[in-house]
Formats: structure tokens, C-alpha cells, sequence
């Protein structure tokens, strides 16, 4: 699904000879990603996905908005990133072991977070116990709250409305769900370390 997209947009879409990325200086603000031998495996996210969302990261007065289609199977985690006008910006892609990054237009796309951005995904849908070894490594405990009008007795995800992420009861990490897996559905995640701001918003999400 994400090649033929990246194909077909490449085959639409005129090229660009650059894009407006997260400034330096916002980027370096940035606090670390979690330690890549942390990560959760693709596998571990417990089914697979194919999903299309629109990502927007504030940081300050600086804002950048892509889109991007996210596939997970139990092999691997492929990403791909496109600008606001459909030019893909990069693919990257996570095994469990190896993070690569490539850029289809050999644009740099360094200054593009894509550590923080999948830190986000993995704290965003990855259930809590995949996420221990990030926990732990960070000395940090997750709180969950599910909404009571659907949550049973074996609370899943489907009923996740937000999720917090402390240390010594200090808040890190906040995020809120808002039917996420439905189209203009939205994810919010607040970074209070740095108040770096990311949403996604859905276009599409097919789980199997």
C-alpha cells in the first residue's frame, strides 16, 4: 500500500526543490528520543496497520504539517512522510533492531525529528506493556483512563481516551484520544518538558 502511494504521488506530483522543516534552532530545543534499543518491536503492537494521518508538530511559533502513512506488520514499521502538497519527504522504517531513514528527493531531512515523532507513535498506540522498557529506562510510570461508557473488564485501546506519562508524579507526557481510529479522528500528545505540541489526525486506519 505505501509504495504504490509513494509511486503514485511521484507519478502526480511535481517535484519540489525543498521543504520547510522544523527550524534549527526549535529542533536542538528538543529534548532526546527514547534510547533506540528500547523501542518496541513492530510485532508487539499486536496487530497490523495501515493508516493515513495528518502530523502537526508545534514547537513555539514554529509549526510544520505533513502527512504521513503508517503500515505495521509483525516484520516491520514503515513510515512515509509527505509534504502538505503530496511530495514524499522520507521513508522511514524500524525492524526492531535497525532505524533507517531515506529521502525518495535526496533532501535533508535531518532537522525533521523522526526519533521524536516515532517516540510519539509508540507511546501513542503501543500497549503499556511494550512500552515498559522506554518506561523504565526513563525512571517513568504511565497512567491510562478509558472511557467508562465502553471500558470492560479487559479495557483495550478501542476505549483509551487519554494517557499520562510522569516522573515522581511529575507530568512529562500527555495524551489524548479522540476516536482516533475513525476518519478526523485525532490523537493530541503534549511533550511539558519543552511544550512541544504534536497531533495526528486521521484520514484513514484499516486494522487487521
Amino acid at each position: 500500500m505505501i509504495r504504490l502511494l509513494v509511486i503514485a504521488l511521484l507519478l502526480i506530483t511535481p517535484l519540489m526543490s525543498g521543504c520547510t522543516a522544523l527550524k534549527q534552532g526549535a529542533a536542538k530545543a528538543m529534548m532526546p528520543a527514547s534510547q533506540q534499543q528500547h523501542w518496541p518491536t513492530p510485532e508487539s503492537l499486536g496487530f497490523s496497520l495501515q493508516a493515513q494521518q495528518v502530523l502537526t508538530i508545534n514547537h513555539g511559533d514554529d509549526s510544520h504539517t505533513m502527512t504521513v502513512a503508517l503500515e505495521v506488520n509483525p516484520q516491520k514499521l514503515t513510515l512515509v512522510a509527505l509534504s502538505p502538497v503530496g511530495v514524499p519527504i522520507a521513508i522511514i522504517t524500524w525492524d526492531g533492531v535497525k532505524l533507517d531513514k531515506q529521502s525518495p528527493t535526496g533532501m535533508d531531512i535531518s532537522v525533521i525529528p523522526f526519533e521524536l515523532i516515532l517516540d510519539s507513535i509508540f507511546y501513542s498506540y503501543w500497549p503499556e506493556a511494550a512500552l515498559e522498557a522506554m518506561l523504565d529506562d526513563s525512571n517513568w510510570q504511565l497512567q491510562q483512563t478509558y472511557d467508562t461508557n465502553l471500558a470492560t473488564s479487559n479495557a483495550s485501546q478501542t476505549s483509551l481516551i487519554e494517557r499520562k506519562v510522569l516522573q515522581n508524579n511529575k507530568l512529562i507526557l500527555e495524551i489524548n484520544y479522540k476516536k482516533h481510529r475513525q476518519p478526523q479522528g485525532q490523537i493530541n500528545l503534549v511533550d511539558h518538558r519543552t511544550k512541544l505540541a504534536t497531533a495526528l489526525t486521521t484520514i484513514q486506519w484499516i486494522q487487521s
